[in-house]
Parts: structure tokens; C-alpha cells; sequence
């Protein structure tokens, strides 16, 4: 199968997308229709999304998931097996923003299947204008600030709380039947979308758990496809985007189309001028112990 690439000309800055192009998103998606109260277990992976067809001369959301499911190739670290490497080792950095304070967060997270688990956290509470985004003097300083450790299992037994079991299945009907268990009604919108975002934040996904994700994704009738973008660190890739009515928000995701890594997500008020909230998902990969670093 051919990949439909769109045009490079709409190449732009994440922080365009969570102003205008989360509002513009908002107006082109239609409401959900209400839930019937029927939980949905497991999720229809098999079933092709039922959003509103494209409009001519376009491709669904649906249509490009799935193509990018079919065709992404590995990363390095995806060599790297859970015998020989043990702990998932995810990096990601975070920007909470409420008025002109911002809540910054360098987060890494380790965990192994026997339960054992580490998390690393540094953070930063910054003043200055919202719509100025994190530039690399800030993230340098955020990810030089000094660090809390957690380690798990607690003194108490309790184990760090995650959406499935480590490593992170490759069957898509497997994995749906793994979060909609922890979840409840995992398959209603915008459930699936989030445990995407709390699986690729906190779990190593190799390219067959990256297929699974994308092939869950795609089921998500109300996610919709819009163009090319980079993130904050010019990381360019394929944005998509999901409508809450109910909550008059709009979330935004850049996708590497190439690899199926998730390099940036975004979530704003639909008539905002910024976000409220941007991730930036950096190094992954596994790692032999829970204090080495996620490789680049």
C-alpha cells in the first residue's frame, strides 16, 4: 500500500496549532452523538471509524492511522529486548498554564514488569506571557532542576499505577481488553485518547505496540487529520486533532509518521489564544537499570 503524504506546505510551529488551529479544528468537527450508557468492551478495533467522510480530495484520520500502522519502521531502541533490557524508560517534559504562571515538569519514568518502577520529577514554576512558548534556555533549565525520586514498590506495597502491564502487549484486542479493564468505559470519547497519551508518556512502545496504538487510534470516530506541523524542538510530523464539546476543548497530537512515535501533544480551550497544557515526548527506549537515562 502506497503512503498519501500531504504537502509540505503546511509545515508550522505547534504553537500556531494550539491557538488557531485548535479553534479552526473545533468548527470543522461535529458534536458526538450522546452515549447510550452501553460500555463498550472491547474496543471495535476491528471496525473502521464512523466519523464524517472527508471531504473530497482528502484523506480520514481513519484512512492515514491505519496506512501508518501498516508501514512504520523500528527505531533503535526497539532492538532492545525486555529480557536483556528490563525497565521501560520514557522522557517526557511538561507545561501546565494557568494565567501568566507556568507550571513546568521534566518527568522520566522507569518501570519493569515485576512491578519495581522509578520515577524522576523536576520542576519548575515560571511567570512570564503564556503565548511566549518554552524556548531551550527554559528546557535547559528545567531539565537541570533538581529532581524528586520515587521509587516503587512504596514502603506501604503500593505499586506506580499504570494502564497495563509491562511490556506493553503487540495484539491491538489485547491491549484494548487491558485498558478498558483498569478503565471502564474505556471506548467512550474521549477515553481512548487519553490512555494513548498516559501509554506512550509512560511506556516504552516498540514498533508492533506502536502498530497496536495506531490501529486503536483509528477507531476514534471524532479524531481528525490536519496537515503537518513541528513541535516545539522542530520535530516535524502528522497532526491530528479531537473536539470535546462537553468540555469546549480541543487536544492536538504530532505523530512521526515514519516511526509511529508520538513527538508532542497539546490541549486548549477552543476559543484560546495558548494552550493550557503541551507535552513534549522525548528520549524512550529500555534500559538495564532503573537510574540509566532513555537513549535519544
Amino acid at each position: 500500500m502506497s503512503r498519501t503524504r500531504p504537502r509540505p506546505t503546511r509545515l508550522r510551529p505547534i504553537g500556531v496549532l494550539a491557538a488557531a488551529l485548535l479553534t479552526a479544528a473545533a468548527c470543522a468537527t461535529t458534536e458526538a452523538p450522546k452515549s447510550s450508557g452501553t460500555q463498550q468492551r472491547p474496543c471495535p478495533v476491528d471496525q473502521p471509524s464512523s466519523a464524517t467522510a472527508a471531504a473530497a480530495g482528502t484523506v480520514s484520520a481513519h484512512a492515514r492511522l491505519t496506512v501508518m500502522a501498516d508501514t512504520i519502521t523500528a527505531i533503535p531502541a526497539d532492538t532492545r529486548t525486555s529480557a536483556a533490557y528490563p525497565y521501560s524508560a520514557v522522557h517526557t517534559q511538561q507545561w501546565s498554564i494557568t494565567g501568566d504562571t507556568v507550571e513546568a515538569r521534566d518527568v522520566v519514568i522507569w518501570r519493569a514488569a515485576d512491578g519495581t518502577a522509578r520515577t524522576q520529577t523536576r520542576t519548575l514554576t515560571l511567570h512570564r506571557d503564556p503565548a511566549r512558548f518554552s524556548d531551550r534556555a527554559e528546557r535547559q533549565r528545567l531539565a537541570t532542576a533538581p529532581a524528586q525520586i520515587v521509587d516503587y514498590p512504596l514502603a506501604n506495597g503500593a505499586r506506580l499505577d499504570g494502564v497495563i502491564t509491562e511490556p506493553v502487549t503487540h495484539d491491538p484486542r489485547a491491549l484494548a481488553e487491558a485498558l478498558a479493564a483498569q478503565h471502564g468505559a474505556l471506548c467512550r470519547r474521549p477515553g481512548l485518547f487519553d490512555r494513548y497519551l498516559q501509554l506512550a508518556g509512560g511506556f516504552y512502545l516498540d514498533q508492533q505496540a506502536r502498530t497496536a496504538t495506531l490501529r486503536l487510534l483509528a477507531t476514534i470516530p471524532d479524531l481528525a487529520f490536519d496537515g503537518i506541523a513541528r513541535d516545539l524542538i522542530g520535530r516535524p510530523g502528522w497532526v491530528f486533532v479531537l473536539t470535546r464539546p462537553g468540555q469546549h476543548t480541543t487536544d492536538t497530537i504530532v505523530i512521526d509518521p515514519a516511526t509511529g512515535v508520538l513527538l508532542a501533544a497539546a490541549t486548549a480551550e477552543v476559543d484560546a489564544r495558548h494552550p493550557r497544557h503541551i507535552t513534549l515526548y522525548l528520549e524512550r527506549g529500555r534500559t538495564t537499570t532503573r537510574d540509566q537515562p532513555p537513549s535519544p
